[in-house]
């Protein structure tokens, strides 16, 4: 674990050297004068009130998801199955399977539940295999001949078309019963059970901390590892409270605890208890971006863009890069400071960068 890092500790400029709060300012400026449409001349005269030590958190949680599906198969077959019918109780309880390392990508596992397969007579034959010829006509797998009687023309020759006035019946070859096509002949059906068990990770990140960087700054950056925890087995009755027990919280003004806890159940939990999956694993790593929170004043002509109850007001983040650079985000800079028009207005276009 990473060592404790105290954070939100608001130094008073007055007590710094004089060249440590114009080095903040100088990083601004810097920052200012490479961006499209923005002066930065207000800085000159711009005074820091303010620097804070702050922290965000970048809270990576991945729950391992099992879901399970029974499906039976139905075919024709020639062999009788004597024994009872073993029946299934809980595809739940019933069969343990081993999780996945990874579970990154969808997998999937089938298991044939050959003790629980049976047989049944066909209903449409009734077992037989075979059925009676659906021919009106046939008696037996002969049929009257329509030419003669008896095997006797009207002349009292004998016919040449069938035998003692019977002929082969065509509908069934002269087999008096036709082959049963829904069980194929074989009279019998023999029903498989087959189970499918199947793991999906959901992967949630949420970030948290007491200023107001955006997002996506806190995830490009490099972070420090804080805390990480896995646990197998996880259930849906698992208490999260003990699972988090062991963080660290180096901030009082991050709950890190209590919002991951309040997270979890609003987006996992919640939203899977009426589901008839199960959660099998729990993942959680948390990293954190230490920075500081600068605010400033400029003359009283200039107004935050963002929140105009701060007045001349003004404040910027300021973290480091992998490399060691210095990184800047702000989001109130004054829109009257627009390089557009020479640091003297607005110029309100909708192409101006500053807006």
């Amino acid at each position: 674990m990473a060592n404790k890092v105290h954070t939100g500790i608001i130094i008073d400029p007055s007590q710094l050297s004089s060249r440590e709060p114009s080095k903040h300012l100088d990083e601004l400026k810097r920052y200012i004068d490479s961006k499209s449409c923005y002066y930065s001349g207000p800085l000159n005269h711009a005074q820091i009130t303010k620097i804070e030590k702050k922290a965000a958190y970048q809270c990576r949680m991945k729950i391992l998801f099992e879901n399970r599906e029974l499906s039976w198969t139905k075919k024709a077959t020639k062999k009788r199955i004597n024994h009872s019918i073993q029946p299934i109780f809980d595809i739940w309880l019933d069969y343990q399977f081993q999780l996945p390392i990874s579970a990154e990508k969808k997998s999937e596992q089938k298991r044939s539940l050959s003790e629980h397969d049976y047989t049944s007579n066909c209903e449409v034959c009734q077992g037989e295999g075979n059925l009676t010829c659906t021919n009106h006509r046939c008696v037996n797998g002969s049929e009257k001949c329509l030419s003669c009687s008896q095997g006797l023309k009207s002349d009292g020759t004998r016919c040449s078309l069938c035998k003692d006035g019977l002929i082969i019946c065509k509908t069934c070859s002269g087999k008096g019963r036709l082959q049963c096509t829904k069980c194929e002949g074989y009279g019998v059906f023999l029903h498989s059970a087959t189970l499918r068990v199947w793991w999906e990770t959901r992967v949630s990140m949420w970030y948290y901390q007491d200023s107001f960087l955006p997002e996506d700054k806190i995830a490009h950056v490099n972070k420090a590892s804080m805390w990480s925890k896995s646990e197998t087995p996880w259930t849906k009755e698992s208490a999260i409270e003990d699972f988090v027990r062991t963080i660290n919280e180096d901030n009082s003004s991050v709950p890190l605890k209590s919002n991951i806890v309040r997270d979890y159940k609003d987006k996992h939990l919640n939203e899977t208890m009426k589901l008839s999956n199960q959660m099998r694993r729990l993942e959680c790593d948390i990293e954190r971006l230490d920075f500081e929170e600068i605010e400033y004043v400029l003359e009283a002509k200039y107004t935050n863009k963002k929140d105009f109850s701060r007045g001349n007001r003004f404040r910027f983040c300021q973290y480091s890069d992998a490399q060691g650079r210095h990184i800047i985000y702000e989001n109130d800079y004054p829109l009257n400071s627009c390089g557009c028009m020479g640091g003297c207005c607005a110029c309100y276009n909708c192409s101006c960068a500053i807006l």
